[in-house]
């Protein structure tokens, strides 16, 4: 991000939760290594195009049939 909009995008990155906010009940505890995963801004805006949202496995799966 940094690259292409300039120095105000330093260390500016979304956080997608695997598992929806929606889903996961006051007693869960949210595990950082495997509940979280940093993306850009387009990309967790494209996970939620679905309901339910997108894997990021399965972005990347469509941005690699996209660019074939």
């Amino acid at each position: 991000m940094e690259e292409f909009y300039g120095p105000v995008a330093y260390g500016f990155i979304h956080v997608h939760h695997s598992k929806p906010l929606s889903e996961i009940g006051e007693r869960y505890t949210v595990n950082p290594e495997t509940d979280l995963m940093p993306v850009c801004p387009n990309c967790h805006a494209m996970l939620h195009r679905t309901q339910p949202p997108l894997t990021t496995e399965q972005l990347r799966e469509l941005i690699q049939e996209a660019h074939r």
